[in-house]
This record gives structure tokens, sequence and C-alpha cells, in this order.
């Protein structure tokens, strides 16, 4: 019995000690090998440099169409998009000048809609919340002024659009009212 024991513990140390140096020959890769796998892992594109910097500092800062033709041109189209269907009524667009700035649009569907400087809802990214989370926020409006458009039509929208003539829409609307005579809006 004794002998046994000691037979067994012989043959596990002889046969592990080379199993043990294979291991260790294993877990040292060439230093040539690890670097270009670690350089593959680390290395960022220009589509990745996009992602991590670029896109971050476009997105509230310019018009959507212009955001998601720069995310077209660095292949990032988004998914929930059809981008060979540019008549399909699939972009959102706000009618500023009838936004009443409630901000329901901005809570539900947060990553489409933000509340601009004049406190007027604005949708700053196309494709980013899933159609029915937009539908949802479209049907919060209580003015109706969150639209589908096509893809063709968004910049024309958001070209025609400006804070200065949003500031200006605003200015009359509020001094309509303080007249009295209810021009200037529905809400």
């Amino acid at each position: 019995d004794g002998t046994m024991a000691a037979s067994t513990a012989a043959i596990v140390q002889r046969s592990a000690s080379p199993l043990r140096s294979h291991v260790a020959m294993m877990l040292q890769p060439d230093d040539a090998v690890l670097a270009s796998k670690l350089a593959a892992l680390y290395t960022t594109g220009d589509a990745e440099q996009y992602l991590l910097r670029g896109r971050a500092e476009l997105v509230g800062r310019v018009d959507s169409h212009v955001l998601l033709n720069r995310d077209s041109e660095a292949g990032f189209y988004p998914a929930l998009l059809s981008a060979d269907a540019p008549d399909v009524l699939q972009m959102v667009f706000v009618d500023e000048p009838r936004c009443i700035g409630c901000g329901f649009c901005a809570q539900v569907a947060r990553s489409t809609f933000t509340m601009g400087e004049l406190g007027l809802a604005r949708a700053y990214q196309q494709g980013t919340d899933a159609a029915e989370v937009v539908d949802e926020a479209i049907d919060t409006c209580p003015t109706s002024c969150i639209h589908y458009v096509s893809e063709k039509e968004l910049p024309l929208l958001e070209r025609a659009r400006s804070d200065e003539e949003m500031a200006l829409t605003q200015s009359r609307r509020l001094v309509s009212r303080a007249e009295g005579s209810g021009i200037g809006g529905d809400w």
C-alpha cells in the first residue's frame, strides 16, 4: 500500500516536469508575435478614430443629416435605417416653430431628440432609437410637430431651419400672445 503510493508519486513527479516546461513555453510567446498581437488589438484605424473622437465632437453640434453623412462615410450608417432607400420616410424632423418646448420627446427618445438652446426640441441623431420608441415620442408631442421625412428631404428641412430664424419666430409668437392675438402658434 505504501509502496504503491510512493511509486505513483514518483511517476507523477517525472511526468510533471516535461509538462510544466511545455506549458511555460506556451505562456511565453516570442516577443515579435506578442507585439504584433497587441498592435492588432490596440491600434485603431480611421473608422475607429472617428468613433472614438470625431463623432463625439459632432453629436449635437451639427445637423442630423451632416452627422448621418459622416457616419455613412466612415462606414457606420445606422443599422436601424435602410441606407438604400432615400425616399422612405424613416428620418425624423421637428417643426420647431410649432414646438412648445415640453420636452416629452427628448425624455422618451433620448438618443434621437434633445432640447436646444432656445428650449425647442430638435432631432440630433437619426436611427439611434428603435422605431417604436420614436413613435412613442411622436405620440407624446402635444402639438404634433414631429414628422417622419425622407433622407432626401432631411437636409433641405434642416438647412432651412436656423437658430436665428427660430429666435425670430419665437419672439413673434411671444409678442402676439402678449398682445392677445393668439397668432403664432397653436398651443
